[in-house]
């Protein structure tokens, strides 16, 4: 986070492939289109400013498209399938659905409290919400929340 980079390793030699320079504090970074690009959140955190979601070939390490989005864009998902992602925004209670080919925000979602982590699966949103303990399931079909309440601070999570 504090370094302002990226950097791709072989773990099988533990060597630093490539290192690419991003902006102010990125908190996550996935790989989307067969590993040729990488979206980064970038989180300008202690800034006064939304943060950014880009697209960046790996290859090159050129930005090919970004998009603001909420206050401190912290985990990011991607669904394949859908083509889409969905980021939570940590300091505004939102998440934002983002079409991946445009890099345009389609909606975004008013949970409240704090989204650290974010999975999908199916049309069920897992949402790690640190202000409240707990673990939200947002059904992105009928736009309602069951909230499972667990220890403090949820920060990872895995779907099996």
């Amino acid at each position: 986070m504090l370094s302002n980079n990226l950097l791709l390793v072989d773990c099988k030699d533990n060597s630093i492939i490539k290192e690419i320079k991003v902006k102010h504090y990125p908190t996550k970074a996935i790989f989307i289109d067969e590993g040729e690009n990488v979206l980064v959140c970038e989180s300008y955190m202690g800034a006064d400013r939304p943060g950014i979601i880009k697209k960046i070939n790996i290859n090159t390490g050129t930005v090919l498209q970004e998009l603001s989005t909420g206050n401190y864009p912290a985990d990011i998902v991607w669904d394949v399938y859908e083509g889409e992602a969905y980021v939570a925004n940590f300091n505004d209670g939102s998440i934002s659905i983002i079409d991946v080919s445009s890099m345009e925000e389609k909606e975004r979602i008013f949970i409240k409290g704090t989204p650290m982590t974010i999975l999908k699966n199916n049309k069920e949103l897992y949402i790690g919400d640190s202000h409240s303990n707990s673990l939200l399931i947002y059904n992105l079909y009928n736009k309602k929340t069951k909230i499972i309440p667990l220890g403090k601070e949820p920060n990872g999570m895995m779907i099996n």
